[in-house]
């Protein structure tokens, strides 16, 4: 193995200080107090909602932009401000600026206490490291800030590629980028369908970070910390389990 791929939110980055938490204090700016487990209920249903529609939209649902990215967004939260029925009423575009403005700084993301820690392993071990996300422009000033990005060999961004995970055209931006094969490359994220199946198809092995104890499909590992990925490479991975 000479590189590994790792997907940005939920897997290096998650949101401060929760992701409800954010939805919540911006919300709050309006005279709205809303607690952040109504956010989180209504963004996990709106993400996977979102997600599967992109994927049953076949290859135009993989194509993506700067523009595109944030009319995505704006989808995003328009579904989760439909979710939460203390929203209504609420004006929508305002809401959504002040959202996008604070989701696109660094301020309210954090890495996981495992990133740093699991970074350091990989680049002793000399591994090459790229960040595979779908996210737009935004995510390199995050994780420059956020203290990451010296640890990579490229950030590799949907909306700068022109395909969101899970297209081959994103995962062939960041093999061409390190100058690895699909074979000497493992590439973990905490979607099943964007990291698992998008890397599986272009032959990459693939890993789950699921730090609440969740399964994989058949085939491939779950890791519990990011630190598990030496484990992993060295054919032994304390704590993870194989769904």
């Amino acid at each position: 193995m000479k590189a590994i791929f790792l997907d940005a939110g939920l897997t290096l980055l998650r949101a401060e200080p929760s992701l409800g938490g954010v939805y919540s204090q911006v919300t709050r700016r309006f005279g709205r107090e809303i607690p952040p487990r109504e956010f989180d209920r209504a963004a996990v249903s709106a993400f996977h909602a979102q997600a599967r529609e992109h994927r049953e939209a076949g290859e135009e649902g993989m194509r993506t932009s700067e523009s595109l990215e944030r009319e995505s967004w704006h989808r995003h939260a328009r579904r989760v401000m439909d979710g939460v029925p203390a929203m209504a009423g609420l004006d929508f575009e305002a809401w959504f600026e002040d959202l996008y403005r604070d989701f696109g700084s660094a301020a309210v993301w954090r890495p996981f206490d495992d990133a740093v820690p699991a970074l350091e392993r990989l680049r002793a071990r000399g591994l090459r490291l790229a960040v595979v996300s779908n996210w737009d422009r935004r995510l390199h000033g995050i994780l420059e800030e956020g203290g990451l990005r010296e640890w990579f060999d490229a950030v590799v961004v949907s909306s700068e590629v022109g395909w969101r995970k899970p297209h081959p055209g994103i995962f062939r931006e960041a093999l061409a980028a390190l100058r690895v094969a699909p074979g000497e490359v493992l590439h973990v994220g905490d979607s099943v369908g964007d990291d698992l199946a998008g890397a599986a198809a272009m032959g990459i092995r693939a890993a789950l970070i699921d730090r609440g104890g969740g399964v994989a499909p058949p085939g491939h590992p779950v890791l519990r910390d990011l630190r598990e990925i030496e484990g992993l490479l060295d054919g032994a991975v304390p704590g993870a389990a194989s769904g």
